[in-house]
């Protein structure tokens, strides 16, 4: 890549602004695997540049390039590939958790049994989520526990044509390990499976999705369920990429999942 700037114009971020448009661009519509730069070690500003689109050193190659004086120049190799734009594009994501509440979920009675789903309080200001046939009711608002790493959790039940048919589960932020276990999770009682219902509830998520600034949304699945990815090609998601999950999460620790596939779910 070559890029070129009068003087008057240097110090004002115009560079790397349009380095990464062009980054995005080959990474997202041509889906280009690796994005390489090179500098003359000699002008460090270039490399600076190359540092906060997040591309790494790779190498130095000795008296590579003859300059336009007759010395020859030191070129600096630096490079990202799309696995590391991708997660850094992902922990950019703004979320604004200023609107969130927590919110306990159904009380207990004395003898241990819970009583029905209950919406939220109508101070919560919580959007209604229903398409008509399909309606997400809040039952839990769980807040971050950072001693955890986990992020703020909204909880819903899935109900259909009047009965509870199964559950959602929105993650807020954009936490690196969500970049693995995904920001929508959800789960459909057998009896209700084979009618769109996830992927219907997923969509009705968008407006808390734009409550809290979200742009958008990561759902991942397991390497091995089908019926999972089909829900997210059927919703026309951009599959982002199948991924293997890093030995110290979870989610691999506990469950044994080791590859999964990443889909975005925009909310504009």
């Amino acid at each position: 890549r070559v890029y070129c700037i009068g003087k008057p114009w240097w110090g004002k971020g115009i560079v790397t602004e349009a380095c990464g448009a062009v980054m995005e661009y080959a990474f997202l519509q041509m889906d280009a695997h690796k994005f390489i730069g090179r500098h003359d070690i000699l002008n460090p500003a270039s490399g600076r540049i190359m540092e906060k689109l997040g591309m790494k050193l790779e190498g130095i190659a000795k008296s590579h390039y003859l300059r336009r004086d007759g010395t020859y120049a030191d070129i600096v190799y630096r490079a990202i590939l799309k696995d590391e734009w991708e997660m850094n594009r992902y922990t950019s994501f703004p979320c604004d958790t200023s609107a969130f509440r927590e919110y306990p979920g159904p009380g207990c009675r004395a003898d241990g049994s819970c009583a029905d789903t209950i919406a939220p309080d109508a101070d919560t200001d919580f959007p209604a989520l229903t398409d008509g046939e399909i309606e997400l009711r809040l039952y839990k608002a769980v807040p971050e526990r950072p001693e955890t790493g986990y992020v703020p959790e909204y909880h819903f039940d899935i109900w259909y044509q009047g009965k509870k048919a199964g559950e959602t589960v929105l993650r807020l932020g954009y936490a690196r390990s969500l970049f693995y276990g995904g920001n929508i999770g959800y789960n459909v009682d057998p009896d209700f499976r084979g009618r769109g219902i996830a992927g219907r509830a997923a969509r009705l998520l968008l407006p808390v999705l734009r409550r809290h600034g979200m742009p958008a949304a990561f759902i991942v699945n397991a390497e091995d369920n089908a019926s999972s990815r089909r829900v997210c090609e059927k919703l026309g998601l951009r599959h982002v990429g199948l991924y293997e999950v890093p030995e110290e999460l979870e989610m691999r620790r506990l469950r044994g999942v080791c590859r999964v596939n990443i889909y975005e779910m925009r909310a504009e």
